[in-house]
């Protein structure tokens, strides 16, 4: 197997695996309401900046619809709040509740405690090698 083929069935493998681990997650917390989907956009919204509607389905790197569908269920779940903007009534500014804050945390946990089992035994210089490689891989992925 050549060395390519390798490595995209390691990064293929690894994906799925994550996605069951975070299903999992979902299913043995005490958020059983959310899809994991609607778990990472909780996440997103979180860490981002742009609280907007159109830019963080462009974080996202989904469409606005797709997005709107997302948040309809988590507004309607209680996990998010929308308003208009004063300044501007076509913008749409979203904000977390207090209910989301729980989910996001534990989400945190989880993402925390496989980072910790993944560098665990490696030295500093493995360590920058993983956060090299992810920061190329995100790279690649904004500009594709």
């Amino acid at each position: 197997m050549s060395q390519s083929k390798l490595i995209r069935n390691l990064f293929l493998n690894f994906q799925s695996k994550l996605q069951f681990f975070e299903r999992r997650f979902i299913k043995k917390s005490c958020v059983r309401d959310v899809t994991p989907t609607e778990l990472k956009t909780l996440y997103i919204i979180q860490l981002s900046d742009n609280k907007t509607m159109s830019g963080l389905a462009d974080v996202l790197k989904v469409t606005q619809g797709t997005f709107t569908i997302t948040i309809n269920s988590l507004e309607k779940k209680g996990y998010v709040k929308r308003k208009r903007s004063n300044l501007d009534k076509r913008i749409i500014n979203l904000s977390l509740t207090k209910k989301s804050e729980k989910v996001i945390d534990s989400y945190e946990k989880f993402h925390n405690e496989i980072i910790d089992k993944l560098i665990s035994d490696f030295d500093e210089d493995k360590r920058s090698l993983v956060e090299e490689i992810l920061a190329k891989l995100n790279k690649i992925l904004i500009t594709s």
